[in-house]
């Protein structure tokens, strides 16, 4: 196991629990350029989270991605990818439904936390409109 996927599943293993029940390794590949890791973790039949760091070998810059798929359909998702440039939180920004927004995340855990607490809030609503 790489560095790069023990200090990913640090991150991951602090938000096991109620919310994202298990995880798995999907990635942990080294390259001539760079080292990537990727891991899964789920939350039920329907709803999952990929997060992916991805590490060059020579200047050892990292780029982090977070996607939450629904149905299997990326509802949300960060990185820090240098795309979008008319943002002002450039690198750093999130996809709602496939559209750029900036973003105040900067990292894996905080991607992690806004999930657990954006899914709960909606499954909150859902229940709230069963009544």
């Amino acid at each position: 196991m790489s560095a790069l996927l023990e200090e990913l599943l640090e991150v991951i293993k602090r938000h096991l629990g109620t919310f994202f029940r298990s995880y798995n390794v999907k990635t942990d590949l080294e390259t001539a350029y760079s080292r990537i890791s990727a891991v899964r973790l789920t939350i039920d039949n329907c709803r999952y989270v990929d997060v992916t760091l991805v590490e060059d070998a020579t200047t050892r810059k990292r780029k982090q991605a977070c996607h939450y798929i629904v149905d299997g359909k990326d509802v949300w998702g960060f990185n820090d990818v240098p795309h979008h440039r008319e943002l002002s939180s450039f690198p750093y920004h999130e996809h709602l439904h496939g559209k750029p927004k900036e973003t105040k995340i900067r990292t894996i855990d905080e991607a992690l936390t806004f999930i657990e607490r954006k899914a709960n809030t909606l499954k909150m609503k859902r229940a709230e409109r069963k009544r």
